[in-house]
């Protein structure tokens, strides 16, 4: 006759709300004395685990052959807290960017400590990368024994870098344009009209056309006068008044001598 044999093996179970055990899970068969394979159901029991306490546990699993011999093998199931984490982390991307699910994610570990991936995981949450703004994403991971971990990141999608902006009551057309422009290339007749606008509806054009200002008075100032003519007409009228008040006076004088 063949010689019986059992196999079992030790394991760990992960403590969670979905932990299960059965004892086919730790009995790893085993062969008769005429060489027939012994399956769960040809052998007794012993000992129990409870998946939702932490801790060691003994089964042994007993054949007994055609002539009453017993044959057994223990093996030990652990109950173990779960070594599963997970991590991620903020990101800034700038408007019209490529982002990932992936780009957020930091790693993190299974229930019994070993690395997964971003494929493991699961991910709520969008990004739309052509409109600024912060978006919510989560990582959900569960592990081996129904235990739920999630961590939530933020993706800042930033605009475009802004461009010093014009302000003012003036008729600015490029007032709330976020393509750059501004007024320092503006040709003379832009800049005469923003003159015109900033005399009737505030003085905020000013700053930008003042130099036309000072071009316009400087001008002014330099222009062909008739300043003589101004000039002569009152010191013509002081020497008639003065001349006019002296033969008053000898009229007056010559009046009284007689």
């Amino acid at each position: 006759m063949a010689k019986i044999v059992l196999h079992g093996h030790d394991s760990e179970i992960i403590l969670g709300p979905d932990a299960t055990w059965n004892p086919s899970d730790n009995f790893a068969g085993g062969t008769d004395e005429f060489g027939n394979p012994i399956t769960i159901n040809d052998v007794t029991v012993t000992g129990s685990v409870n998946p939702h306490k932490a801790g060691d546990y003994y089964v042994t699993y007993t054949y007994v052959d055609s002539a009453g011999n017993a044959h057994s093998v223990t093996v030990k199931v652990t109950v173990v807290k779960s070594d599963a984490s997970l991590s991620g982390h903020d990101t800034t991307i700038n408007e019209g960017s490529d982002w990932n699910p992936s780009d957020s994610f930091g790693g993190g570990t299974d229930g019994y400590g070993r690395p997964i991936t971003i494929n493991n995981v699961v991910v709520t949450g969008t990004v739309d990368t052509n409109k600024p703004g912060d978006y919510l994403i989560t990582y959900t991971y569960t592990d081996e024994g129904g235990n739920v971990f999630t961590v939530t990141v933020i993706v800042h999608v930033t605009g475009h870098s802004n461009v010093p902006g014009q302000s003012g009551s003036g008729n600015q057309t490029s007032s709330g344009n976020h393509q750059g422009s501004d007024n320092s290339g503006q040709d003379t007749e832009s800049i005469g009209q923003q003159t015109n606008s900033s005399e009737s509806n505030g003085t905020s054009d000013h700053i930008v056309s003042l130099g036309h200002h000072d071009a316009q008075a400087k001008g002014k100032s330099e222009l062909p006068q008739t300043g003589d003519d101004k000039i002569q007409g009152p010191l013509l009228m002081g020497i008639g008044f003065t001349l006019f008040a002296f033969l008053g006076i000898s009229r007056l004088f010559n009046q009284r001598r007689d």
